[in-house]
Formats: structure tokens, C-alpha cells, sequence
């Protein structure tokens, strides 16, 4: 099969929890380098979105890249009454290159801010990690 390749600055990040439990409840710092690249759209309008597999209300803000030094980071929370299975898909977020390279999942550092199960009891040592990076076509 014959095709075209077509070259693409932008990518949709897709982050998985590392970790066997039954979520209820997950919150994650998500910091990128500005000169390599930002998650698209600032504030509460970042484009991203829970995976659809954990069935959850999720929200999302994005700092953007400061002057004031402070990291960027897309904060990501989710929450669901039913829970979700562990490890598996979380969340994803598209992701605009400045290099023009796509990024890797070195690009990211991710911090656990809260986990918790539906009986309210903490997920000891969980974490999240990137588990793919597609390109959007343009």
C-alpha cells in the first residue's frame, strides 16, 4: 500500500496507572519543559480528557509556561462513584512539539497528588506513566 507521510508537530500524550487497585480517585502533576513543547490550551480548556475506559468526571488545568519561573504543569483529577481497574488507561492530552520532534515519555515528569479506592482508603505507591504518543494528523 502506497501513502503519503505527512509531517506532524502535534501529538495526543496518553498516560496509564502503573499500579493494581480499584480507583475511585486520581490526581496527577503532569510538568513539561517549555522549550520542547506545551499541552494545548490554557487554564480549565486544556484538550484533554479521561480515557473512556474508567468511566469517570475528570478535570484539567494547564499553567502554561510562566515568566516567573515556576514549572509548568497540566494538573489532571478524576473521580468516579463506581471505581476503575488498575492498571489501564487514565488520561490523555494533546500536545504541541517546538522542536518539531515528537516527545517521549522522558519529556514528562508525573507526581501522584492523591489516589484514593471507593471505601476511601489511600493507594499506597501508585503511579502513572506515559503509555503512548500518537501524532494528530494535520
Amino acid at each position: 500500500m502506497d501513502g503519503v507521510c505527512i509531517e506532524t508537530s502535534r501529538y495526543v500524550v496518553e498516560l496509564e496507572t502503573d499500579v493494581a487497585a480499584s480507583y475511585a480517585s486520581l490526581q496527577v502533576d503532569i510538568f513539561y519543559d517549555c522549550d520542547d513543547g506545551r499541552f494545548d490550551g490554557l487554564g480549565s480548556v486544556v484538550s484533554c480528557g479521561p480515557a473512556p475506559e474508567i468511566n469517570a468526571y475528570a478535570a484539567f488545568n494547564n499553567t502554561g509556561c510562566l515568566a516567573d519561573g515556576e514549572e509548568p504543569r497540566v494538573t489532571a483529577g478524576a473521580i468516579s462513584l463506581l471505581g476503575w481497574p488498575g492498571p489501564g488507561p487514565f488520561v490523555s492530552c494533546e500536545y504541541t512539539s517546538a522542536t518539531g520532534a515528537p516527545p517521549t515519555a522522558d519529556s514528562f515528569r508525573i507526581e501522584v497528588v492523591d489516589a484514593g479506592t471507593i471505601d476511601d482508603k489511600p493507594i499506597k505507591n501508585a503511579s502513572v506513566s506515559v503509555s503512548a504518543v500518537r501524532p494528530i494528523a494535520p
